[in-house]
């Protein structure tokens, strides 16, 4: 058995750890659930591969998007070849682009990685933010015909179809959710069969059953749910199974609190986003690292099956969130034809529900998801952040079988001084596997609303808002007095007023807006705004019905 080595911070490991978040920043942890940045030391990051995305436009002057090597670019909608602010106006389309195509490949040391950043991209308009008509499918099957042209051997695409409120109301029925009826779909196997690498998001319909958009039901195309940072489906990630009982999605990525560059009138920053438009750019990135390892004879659709393989719950897949997370190492291992030990986190269980305040006990599920056997070691368990307490005596782990797992602890955790206002953190580790050493690191979520960070000054939650229930926010202030709240539309038009007349103080505010406030108002992103008193701040909110 290969030794699966020692899981600690040995002398110098807080300064190693400093690196990681110098580097990767706080987009870490949605690579380290994949396992990229084992993969970007191995010198992976994308170089010579070409990938395509579509969406509805791209904010190409995103500091966060100035090294990107662009060989393409094309509106299947007005038919011109400019992708960004296709309408002249700030408040144009190509927001949602901007998230998708940073979350890939996005480069900011110290803010935001994105896994595949090296790679040539060919970018591809094909959705009308005004109107929801058909001829969208029509954009979206040119534009597979034009990558697969440009000789693209990944697509990635956070784009679904469903209904078409604008065009007669036309709806595909749940019958015709079998990968082989809508025009997209069909598409997508196409592109598969000619050996592309097709990533689509499962979309946000969740969390009943059946609830996946088109061409996710396509057996081509490699559907991405969506993950709360500490593992779990969030309930917004639709499921499957397709109508002729297929699962679905294949494999899920982080959905939540992804962080990717954003792009709202006025606003240019780094910051967080959700949806399975955000899991599906990131499993994108893996298989755009691996395409660049493909040997002899594969094309880079062989790679849908090596990744679901490699997912973390391929021994029991469910249309909750499909063979789970890919891991990147062992899917390179099964390409590169080698055994190899890779020792990860998969799940932890809490004497009590973590919550700020309380003492705990913690322990680990560690699996290894290699193709070869390990030896033991040991675990010494280092928080993310200094407010979580865990004793630091080492664990032992066991030898382990390529794809067993084995529970390891308790650690005994305080988190007392962790305060009120934070939603999740980690505890970071460092495994060093024979002669390699990496970070590793597992979320988990804290009784408590979301933490703002030390320079946020407004969020909101849960993201997305279904109207089904109130609408949070955390707001600092720099003086007490009135506000008012309301909604903007992504063309900048007003929408909604959710409040006025709200006695804010001076400091950290806590509000709650009930459910009936969204009464009436249509699902779509919107922007956030809460002003008076001489001061404006503003966030994203994304509307589900």
């Amino acid at each position: 058995a290969a030794p699966c080595g020692v899981f600690r911070m040995p002398d110098g490991g807080a300064e190693r750890a400093a690196e990681v978040r110098e580097t990767y920043g706080a987009s870490f942890g949605q690579l380290a659930q994949l396992g990229v940045p084992d993969l970007h030391q191995r010198g992976l990051d994308g170089a010579g591969v070409r990938v395509a995305l579509f969406d509805s436009g791209f904010h190409k002057a995103h500091p966060a998007l100035a090294h990107l090597d662009l060989v393409a670019e094309w509106d299947f909608v007005d038919g011109d070849a400019q992708t960004q602010n296709w309408d002249g106006e700030q408040g144009s389309g190509d927001y949602h682009g901007t998230f998708t195509l940073t979350a890939l490949g996005g480069y900011a040391p110290g803010a935001l990685i994105g896994p595949a950043h090296r790679a040539s991209f060919a970018l591809a308009r094909t959705e009308d933010v005004d109107l929801e008509l058909r001829a969208e499918e029509d954009h979206y099957v040119a534009a597979l015909e034009w990558a697969d042209s440009l000789g693209a051997a990944v697509i990635s695409t956070s784009l679904g179809y469903r209904c078409f409120p604008d065009d007669g109301g036309f709806c595909y029925e749940p019958e015709a959710l079998d990968g082989q009826t809508a025009v997209t779909s069909r598409a997508v196997n196409e592109a598969a069969a000619r050996g592309i690498l097709v990533v689509v998001s499962a979309g946000n319909e969740g969390p009943q059953a059946a609830t996946l958009n088109t061409p996710a039901d396509a057996p081509g195309a490699l559907a991405i749910g969506a993950l709360q940072p500490w593992g779990v489906p969030t309930d917004f990630s639709s499921r499957g199974p397709t109508a002729d009982g297929r699962l679905k999605p294949d494999l899920c990525a982080q959905g939540s609190h992804v962080i990717c560059g954003r792009w709202y009138p006025g606003i240019t920053d780094i910051g967080p986003a959700g949806g399975t438009s955000l899991a599906a750019p990131l499993v994108a990135g893996l298989g755009t690292l691996l395409a660049s390892r493909l040997p002899a004879g594969l094309a880079a659709a062989d790679l849908a099956q090596i990744m679901r393989e490699s997912g973390t719950r391929s021994d029991s897949p469910a249309n909750d969130y499909g063979h789970g997370s890919p891991w990147g190492p062992s899917a390179l291992a099964q390409l590169e034809a080698r055994a190899e030990a890779t020792l990860g986190i998969d799940s932890l269980r809490w004497s009590v529900p973590p919550a700020a305040g309380v003492l705990t006990t913690l322990r680990l599920r560690l699996r290894n998801r290699g193709t070869a056997a390990c030896a033991g070691g040991e675990i010494v368990l280092r928080p993310w952040d200094a407010e979580l307490v865990c004793d630091s005596s080492a664990r032992r782990i066991p030898a382990l079988e390529a794809g067993a797992s084995a529970w390891v602890g308790p650690w005994q955790c305080d988190l007392g001084a962790i305060p009120g206002s934070w939603l999740w953190t980690a505890v970071l580790a460092e495994l060093a596997l024979e002669a390699e050493t990496t970070p590793r690191w597992t979320a988990f979520r804290l009784e408590a609303p979301f933490d703002p960070g030390p320079t946020a000054r407004l969020r909101c939650w849960p993201q997305p808002w279904r109207g089904t229930e109130p609408l949070r926010l955390w707001l600092r202030r720099s003086r007490a007095g009135p506000a008012r709240i309301d909604l903007y539309d992504v063309a900048g038009r007003h929408a909604e007023r959710l409040a006025v007349g709200l006695a804010l103080a001076a400091g950290s505010n806590l509000i709650e807006l009930p459910a009936s406030r969204s009464a009436g108002l249509p699902a779509g992103c919107y922007w956030l705004c809460v002003s008076g008193s001489g001061e404006r701040d503003g966030c994203p909110l994304l509307r589900l019905r």
